[in-house]
């Protein structure tokens, strides 16, 4: 694979547009994105599969960002090893990234997650930047198109994870992004919530990352449970008399996936 480095550097630092360019050059008509050749082709000189402690990536380069070396951690899932690599590769791209400590960049799998929130921060926003660079890499809005045709349904965020081989939360994040309907997705094990996305426009959610969620019935482990009606009250601070719908996936070691989306918002 042969990319021109020095257009993708005169798309500016702006992560979705570096993106952009690299898929501009790549002209893939479906996924999955080949992000190791990709990342090969754009001077990661070196990238290790290891056991890594407290980080799921790290990155070493030069200040001149002429090569650099990506390990990642061997305990996370192939999918998740391709989204850590893109992230590394956003932040090789941006030549106003700079690591935070003495030993390059390690990303821990909370920064895999930073949106921006606490911006003020330098490394907060450089991993919220890195996180935009990966899913635009690996899932941009030409290869989500299949999956963003009619109502909402979480089978269609697995097979997008499946054909774009990234995980279910990152295609579940991605999926909430860009359908036309006003959703968001809340993760939680045992009961107890770890994440969520919202579209914008999407009410803020009652429950907190480490709450409780509000009941509801789930599928057997495995499966999607239908479309349930569920109290509007419990899930969003502002209802502005909608109803609310939710999906679950159920899924292994007490993980689950919900899909919430207002049924007076889904059919404008």
């Amino acid at each position: 694979m042969r990319l021109d480095r020095i257009e993708i550097e005169e798309a500016g630092a702006n992560p979705a547009r570096q993106a952009s360019e690299i898929h501009a050059q790549l002209g893939l008509s479906d996924g999955p994105v080949p992000v190791f050749e990709i990342a090969r082709a754009l001077d990661i000189t070196e990238i290790r599969v290891s056991p890594l402690k407290g980080f799921e990536a790290a990155l070493v380069t030069t200040p001149e960002r002429d090569t650099g070396a990506v390990a990642l951690n061997a305990a996370s899932s192939p999918r998740r090893r391709n989204f850590s690599l893109a992230h590394e590769l956003g932040h090789f791209l941006n030549p106003y990234h700079c690591p935070v400590g003495d030993g390059g960049f390690e990303c821990s799998r909370r920064d895999m997650i930073a949106d921006g929130a606490g911006a003020q921060k330098r490394h907060l926003r450089q991993e919220a930047e890195a996180n935009r660079f990966a899913i635009e890499l690996l899932a941009p809005p030409r290869l989500m198109k299949p999956a963003l045709c009619g109502d909402p349904e979480i089978n269609q965020i697995i097979t997008t994870a499946s054909r774009l081989d990234i995980s279910k939360t990152a295609a579940a994040r991605r999926y909430v992004e860009l359908h036309d309907a006003t959703l968001a997705v809340v993760f939680s094990r045992h009961g107890k919530m770890t994440g969520f996305a919202r579209r914008k426009g999407f009410p803020f959610l009652v429950p907190r990352v480490g709450g409780r969620m509000p009941g509801m019935v789930l599928p057997d482990e495995g499966s999607v449970g239908g479309w349930d009606g569920f109290d509007v009250e419990c899930w969003v601070a502002r209802t502005s008399g909608a109803e609310l719908f939710g999906q679950t996936l159920a899924q292994a070691n007490g993980h689950t996936m919900t899909l919430l989306s207002l049924e007076d918002q889904m059919n404008e």
